[in-house]
C-alpha cells in the first residue's frame, strides 16, 4: 500500500485540476488509506455516470474502488468477491478502450498490490508497457496533473 508521503505526492499532482473527475480522482487516492472515504468516491462516480452514462475513466475508478473494498475488507471470501469483480469491470473497460491512459494506470495499480499468488504478471506487464508507451508518444488525454501522478507511479515500480 502506498504510504503517507506518496498520498501527499499523489494530491499534490492533482491540485488544481479542474475536469469533472478530478474530485474522484483525489477521493479515490484519499481512500486508499482512508476506507471511510470509499462511498464518498463511489458517489462522486456515480454523480459522473448520471452526467455522461459512457464515463470510461468514472467506469474504471468504480471498478477500481472495488479493489479497494477487497484491500480494507476483513472476510476473505468477500475480498475475493470484490477483487474479481474490480478485476472484470478493470478488464472489460480496458477491451473497449485499450489506449486510454487512465483505466491502464487504474488496473496496473490494483494489480501490483495483490498477493502474488493471486496475481496477474502477464497483466502488469502489459499495462506498464502501455503506459509507459502512450505516455513516451504523448497521445493521451491526460492532464498534466494525472500525467505526473501515473509517472511517478510508474517510477516507483
Amino acid at each position: 500500500m502506498p504510504d503517507a508521503t506518496q498520498l501527499r505526492s499523489a494530491l499534490s499532482h492533482l491540485a488544481g485540476e479542474s475536469d469533472p473527475a478530478h474530485g474522484l480522482r483525489a477521493l479515490y487516492h484519499r481512500a486508499v488509506h482512508n476506507e471511510e472515504l470509499i462511498p464518498q468516491a463511489d458517489e462522486a462516480a456515480r454523480d459522473l455516470l448520471l452526467r455522461d452514462p459512457e464515463n470510461h475513466v468514472a467506469r474504471a475508478y468504480l471498478a477500481a474502488l472495488d479493489a479497494l473494498r477487497a484491500q480494507h475488507g476483513p472476510w476473505p471470501p468477500s475480498r475475493l468477491r470484490h477483487l474479481r469483480n474490480a478485476r472484470e469491470g478493470l478488464d472489460s473497460l480496458i477491451e473497449e478502450a485499450p489506449t486510454k491512459a487512465e483505466l491502464r494506470y487504474l488496473r496496473l495499480a490494483t494489480e501490483v498490490h495483490v498477493p502474488r499468488f493471486l496475481g496477474r504478471e502477464e497483466t502488469l506487464r502489459e499495462d506498464r508497457r502501455a503506459l509507459e508507451g502512450l505516455l513516451a508518444s504523448g497521445r493521451h488525454s491526460l492532464s498534466r496533473g494525472t500525467e505526473l501522478l501515473i509517472r511517478e507511479f510508474l517510477g516507483s515500480l
